[in-house]
């Protein structure tokens, strides 16, 4: 039996000009995994990274603490199956032309686009891109700029199965990525349909890992939203 790993990025920089970056507390949530890891004795065979910068920034973060505790850490791939969803054009679809065909994304969009307090902005976005997922992943519109939920998570299911192809009996590989992979990886597992798949992203805490047990055409979910590394609530962030 083979370990999966697959380990939310630690805090980004959201409202940021760049989410695409660790904050500070991502850095920290990143290496506190590593250091858990570390204790835990784990050695791994593969590390893999989604090609985001944050995805790589928490596997390198998380690394430091195996070269610190001189303990070897795989070199890190990088696997594009692993990329989060196009969520910055499904926001400028959803302006552009959701929001002219359902009145609740319009007043979703427009109540977050008046908030001006930091935690009413945060709770109106959300809000406004629960709403616009949902109707991406039933595929109620379609866009040539857009990747569709049937193609996103068939790239992220082929992905994993190239893992499970390429390891031996008894592996671990940690994979570090984003909310939406994670969960894919989830549904695979549960054969879980999209909606509810989509529940399960915004619930994922940054730097948590979702383990899965695997061997031959078996891949079963072990846990979900681990973070014994982060034990205290001021360490739990979502972005």
């Amino acid at each position: 039996m083979s370990i999966l790993h697959v380990v939310r990025h630690g805090q980004a920089s959201f409202f940021s000009e760049d989410y695409d970056r660790l904050s500070e507390l991502g850095r920290r949530q990143s290496r506190l995994l590593g250091e858990y890891w570390v204790r835990q004795g784990y050695h791994f065979d593969r590390a893999i990274a989604g090609p985001k910068k944050r995805h790589r920034d928490t596997a390198l973060e998380t690394a430091r603490a195996f070269a610190d505790a001189r303990i070897p850490f795989p070199e890190l791939e990088t696997m594009a199956g692993f990329d989060e969803f196009q969520a910055d054009q499904l926001v400028a679809h959803s302006v552009s032309e959701l929001s002219t065909q359902y009145e609740h994304v319009r007043r979703l969009h427009e109540t977050y686009a008046a908030a001006e307090e930091q935690g009413e902005r945060k709770r109106s976005f959300q809000k406004f891109m629960e709403a616009v997922t949902v109707l991406w992943a039933r595929a109620d519109f379609e866009s040539p700029a857009l990747e569709p939920w049937a193609g996103f998570s068939a790239r992220v299911y082929a992905a994993i199965d190239q893992i499970i192809a390429a390891s031996a009996s008894g592996s671990r590989v940690a994979v570090f990525t984003s909310g939406g992979p994670a969960s894919v990886a989830v549904q695979r597992a549960l054969d879980m349909a999209p909606d509810k798949t989509l529940e399960l992203i915004w619930t994922l805490r940054n730097a948590a890992e979702v383990e899965f047990l695997y061997t031959g055409n078996r891949f079963t979910l072990s846990t979900f939203n681990s973070a014994p590394h982060l034990p205290t609530q001021d360490l739990w962030t979502f972005r």
